[in-house]
C-alpha cells in the first residue's frame, strides 16, 4: 500500500508541476470519480506536443510520404459516415446503373375470375405475348420497367377512384 501511495503522490506532484489547477493528490489516483479522471486526462492531452511540431523534424522520404498519404486516406474514410458499397458510386461499385424503364405489356383482366376472357385473348397471352422478362432491351431494366408499370397502373387506379368518389355517376365513369 505504501508503494501505491508513493506512486500516486509522485503522479500528483507531476500534474501540479505541469500546471493542473484543480486539487490533485494521491486520493485523485486511488479513489477518484470518472469526472475527476476525465478532467485530469483532458488536461494531460492538451499538454501533449502538437503533431505539427513533430512532423517538421521528420525526414520526408518517398516511403514516409506514401505512409502519410495512406494514413490520411484511411483517416478520411474513417471520419466519413458509413454507407453500404452499393450506395457509393465512386468507390468502385460497378453494379450500379441508371433507373431505366421501358414499356412492358402484361396480361390484363386475368385477376378477376368473375370476368370471362375471350378464347383468342387467352391464346394470345399464352402463345404470342412475350414474357415480361424478355420485353426490355437490357435484362437489368426488367425490375425498373415492372416498377414503373406498376406505379403507373396504381396512379391511374387512384385517379379513377378519386374522380369516382368525388363526382360519382356525373363523372361518366363506369364502375367496372
Amino acid at each position: 500500500m505504501s508503494a501505491r501511495f508513493r506512486m500516486c503522490t509522485g503522479l500528483a506532484n507531476a500534474c501540479q508541476e505541469l500546471g493542473f489547477q484543480a486539487e490533485v493528490g494521491y486520493q485523485t489516483f486511488l479513489y477518484s470519480s470518472v469526472k475527476d479522471w476525465r478532467k485530469l486526462l483532458m488536461f494531460l492531452l492538451e499538454k501533449l506536443p502538437k503533431e505539427a511540431a513533430q512532423t517538421a523534424d521528420e525526414p520526408t522520404g518517398a516511403g514516409i510520404l506514401l505512409t502519410r498519404s495512406i494514413g490520411a486516406e484511411i483517416g478520411a474514410s474513417l471520419r466519413a459516415p458509413w454507407t453500404p458499397s452499393y450506395c457509393k458510386r465512386e468507390s468502385g461499385s460497378s453494379g450500379l446503373h441508371a433507373f431505366t424503364a421501358s414499356d412492358v405489356q402484361a396480361p390484363t383482366g386475368t385477376g378477376d375470375l368473375q370476368k370471362k376472357i375471350p378464347k383468342e385473348v387467352k391464346l394470345y397471352y399464352a402463345q404470342e405475348m412475350p414474357y415480361v422478362v424478355a420485353q426490355p432491351v437490357l435484362t437489368r431494366d426488367v425490375l425498373s420497367s415492372l416498377l414503373a408499370k406498376n406505379d403507373s397502373e396504381v396512379a391511374a387506379q387512384q385517379e379513377w377512384e378519386a374522380e369516382w368518389n368525388q363526382a360519382g355517376l356525373a363523372s361518366r365513369l363506369s364502375e367496372n
